[in-house]
């Protein structure tokens, strides 16, 4: 198999997620390629050639954002790049708050079989609330990249995209038509690449879930990003090498730490009302030349 990643700017949580994530396939082997794009290169030395580094930079984003300037897109001209590039006979996006957890023998044979994945069907967008509801109310029953926007195509969770190689660039040309028709469009944004991705994947190839392979923390991302940051310390202390991190993976315990912890809305207000209330007391700072 082959893993694309996409991490930009030197927030360090994205990077040691990044780590993490290819850490856990590469514990379960069956891994060809990794493919990084990334304009942080020096955060991956040390993982040496297990990674292919494609150095982006600004104007490479740019480009990729489109005419209507819409970032997650860049997500969609990543999969392409790499499929033009390297011409992978499958290739699994994954975004890094991802772990395998399971055996990948099943998703590669079915990406063999020519089947597509992506993270977990979310369902209708007719029968969610809030903003996929909105962008139904946009979208029903008209055409976007020549695809009449019906109830049946369903959302689904873009944190995995999984393709095999048979028609990756039609799926990929299908998927940018669509994002691009929906922005020209003033479509609402914010899941417009997911929704463009999934529409394509679901009209060109069978579309199952990996959510019984891969684990994705989007839900949960404060309290893994703890996990992984004591898993790699302790590595880093301990002196463990490389590939006794991946062992050790290979036994670690996914199923012991949720990935989902839901927080209410009136939990969200409450918190920053109390914040507002009872700001933190004034910081007191170390100043040059201060003597005790």
């Amino acid at each position: 198999m082959n893993l694309l990643y996409f991490t930009v700017g030197d927030a360090v949580h994205h990077h040691y997620q990044c780590h993490f994530s290819i850490l856990s396939f590469l514990s379960q082997g069956n891994i060809d390629r990794i493919y990084v794009y990334t304009d942080c290169p020096d955060f991956y030395k040390t993982l040496g050639t297990k990674v292919t580094l494609i150095e982006i930079n600004r104007k490479m984003l740019q480009e990729w954002r489109g005419a209507y300037d819409f970032f997650w897109r860049i997500k969609i001209k990543l999969l392409e790049d790499v499929c033009r590039k390297y011409a992978p006979p499958s290739i699994i996006y994954l975004d890094t708050d991802t772990f395998l957890y399971r055996p990948s023998q099943t998703l590669s044979g079915g990406l063999s079989a020519g089947n597509a994945y992506m993270h977990e069907n979310e369902g209708r967008l007719c029968d969610m609330k809030h903003t996929p509801r909105l962008m139904w109310k946009q979208i029903n029953n008209k055409t976007f990249g020549g695809v009449r926007m019906r109830e049946d195509l369903n959302m689904w969770n873009a944190g995995v995209v999984a393709l095999p190689h048979e028609k990756q660039q039609d799926v990929l040309r299908l998927a940018v038509e669509i994002c691009d028709d929906m922005c020209k469009a003033n479509v609402t944004r914010r899941l417009i690449e997911q929704y463009a991705l999934s529409v394509a994947l679901q009209s060109v190839y069978a579309l199952l879930p990996a959510n019984g392979i891969i684990g994705h923390y989007w839900a949960n991302k404060d309290g893994w990003n703890k996990v992984i940051v004591d898993f790699l310390l302790q590595a880093h202390m301990k002196g463990r090498l490389q590939e006794e991190m991946i062992e050790a993976l290979a036994h670690f315990n996914f199923e012991g730490y949720p990935i989902a912890v839901p927080v209410s809305n009136t939990q969200r207000r409450l918190t920053r009302l109390l914040c507002r209330l009872f700001p933190d007391r004034k910081a007191q700072w170390l100043t040059c030349g201060q003597v005790f």
